[in-house]
């Protein structure tokens, strides 16, 4: 089983090491790697819980703390991995519309965005949003001052390295 999680991981880190954005054929087969990774990530976590089940029957109760204390390791673990994972590859996860994020080459403090519509200030900081990912098809505005006024910098795609003056107030995105 740990073999498994091992693997899983270290090809996540792979797909992270990119720094340039991949080709679409590249995504697309990225994309169907990473479903197959969920589907042994789902497996191992069964089997887990089975192996809980059974530690539980048993009457061994540090065993069972053990073995469910390492369920939630490995799930947060591939998790936070395979989002980094996607992110750095061009993808971003279901329901996240753009991030914005605090330094340039998309580090620091980061804040998604999941809805259409107004954000206000962003949580990464008021006036620090230094890099931002976008979905195909969006659009971040970055406001100057609040309540949309000042100057508006309209971003439509993914955004390493912004200019120091559109470091935003206010932040809303469109379709």
């Amino acid at each position: 089983m740990k073999h498994i999680i091992i693997l899983i991981i270290a090809f996540s880190l792979t797909l992270s090491a990119g720094e340039e954005p991949l080709p679409q054929s590249s995504l697309s087969i990225i994309a169907k790697l990473n479903k197959d990774i969920l589907e042994i990530q789902k497996k191992a976590i069964v089997q887990l819980e089975k192996d809980l089940k059974e530690v539980v029957k048993k009457g061994n109760l540090d065993s069972a703390i053990a073995v469910k204390g390492e369920i939630a390791r490995i799930q947060g673990l591939v998790d936070a991995v395979n989002e980094d994972a996607m992110v750095k590859a061009g993808i971003l996860p279901d329901g996240i519309l753009a991030i914005l994020y605090s330094g340039s080459d998309y580090s620091g403090a980061k804040m998604d965005l999941v809805k259409i519509g107004k954000y206000g200030i962003p949580s990464v900081g008021n006036d620090s949003v230094r890099s931002v990912k976008v979905r195909k098809g969006y659009s971040v505005v970055l406001w100057q001052h609040e309540l949309g006024s000042g100057n508006m910098w309209k971003i439509e795609k993914d955004t390493k390295d912004l200019p120091p003056d559109a470091s935003s107030f206010e932040v809303s995105i469109i379709k």
